[in-house]
């Protein structure tokens, strides 16, 4: 149309020296919001993406370790003042574990959510080694564009990160390392604190709080089930819906908060029936994660057995039996086998008779 108008490409000049560069649109802050960090070391430009997360309903329950956590941090905003008194880098770090899908992102989303609308903070997430090594130019040149700007910084499934020394010695540097950032809250989870070293968990100037987030009790379930059937409209004043509710509290004895949450969403959003969802989530628990392919004789699509069961242990996977097959990290790059022609790839892909 006529009167549309075209977005400019370029809004200014970028001076450097005696050269002038034309650029783009330009702000003096980021959104707040969360980003992931970048570095090209190859032109040493630093910059930051946008993230979009999609969140669930949120809720501050009566958790003692989720009061505890969110209490620390907002002492800590308020706190620069005697931070600064004391001659203290304005920083806290908190490590938070527990058995997998417990409720450690949820708490982490809650702290996040906070920082941005009550602070107009900055969430910089580290979720890959990529994003471990850019971490600390882009926490550099963030500093000298906006100084005092309130940062949270999100490292989930920590152990991973630490099993090599080098990305380890990275992460000893964000915690405690000779360059540090002020106005800055670092948190970690991980699923499997019994294998990190005592170098991270036993210093309280790298983690100023290490804490396990605790299944939900009875108390919590009732008020997290309550709260979502709630917000679904449900009317939970009804006697039946409170039977319902306690029965539900009953039956989900030692359940995480996964489990609790997918309770919810069989009976009432899936549709499926009580006494179907308990029974697929007792399944579900009785294994553990031990899960295998039932053997079926009368299959033949899969791998040549002669071929898979021999590849397995060569490609780090350990020792294996045909039908359990690949897992993700099992090296599936000819690069890294022997035979770099890529030849062995054709005695692993599925075949039809």
């Amino acid at each position: 149309m006529a009167n549309d108008i075209k977005k400019k490409a370029y809004y200014g000049y970028l001076k450097d020296g005696e050269r002038f560069t034309m650029v783009g649109e330009t702000v003096t802050e980021l959104s707040a919001g969360f980003y992931q960090p970048c570095y090209d070391d190859y032109h040493d430009r630093t910059y930051f993406i946008s993230k979009k997360v999609l969140m669930p309903n949120l809720y501050v329950l009566s958790n003692e370790v989720q009061k505890t956590i969110i209490d620390d941090i907002k002492n800590f905003w308020n706190s620069e003042e005697r931070y600064k008194k004391f001659g203290s880098v304005y920083k806290r770090n908190i490590l938070l574990y527990s058995t997998p899908g417990n409720g450690k992102t949820s708490l982490v989303n809650i702290i996040c959510n906070q920082l941005i609308n009550d602070y107009n903070g900055v969430v910089i997430m580290i979720d890959s080694i990529q994003d471990l090594k850019s971490y600390d130019k882009c926490m550099d040149r963030l500093r000298e564009v906006e100084p005092t700007r309130k940062i949270v910084t999100v490292i989930e499934d920590f152990e991973r990160l630490t099993k090599d020394d080098h990305f380890a010695s990275l992460l000893l540097q964000i915690l405690d390392g000779n360059k540090q950032y002020d106005n800055i809250v670092t948190i970690a989870t991980t699923n499997y604190p019994q294998i990190l070293e005592k170098r991270f968990v036993c210093r309280p100037s790298r983690f100023n709080i290490v804490i396990e987030y605790p299944k939900p009790n009875e108390q919590i379930r009732r008020e997290y089930i309550m709260r979502k059937l709630k917000d679904g409209g449900v009317d939970i004043t009804n006697e039946e819906i409170q039977k319902s509710i306690e029965r539900y509290v009953k039956k989900s004895d030692g359940y995480t908060f996964d489990f609790v949450k997918e309770l919810v969403q069989g009976i009432y959003v899936d549709n499926l029936g009580e006494d179907k969802v308990f029974e697929r989530l007792e399944d579900i628990k009785n294994k553990n994660g031990n899960i295998s392919v039932t053997d079926d004789a009368s299959s033949k699509i899969g791998f040549r057995a002669e071929y898979a069961s021999s590849l397995v242990p060569a490609l780090g996977g350990g020792q294996s039996t045909v039908g359990e097959g690949f897992e993700e990290d099992d090296g599936f790059d000819e690069y890294d086998h022997p035979e770099s022609d890529g030849s062995w790839l054709e005695r692993i892909r599925p075949f039809h008779p």
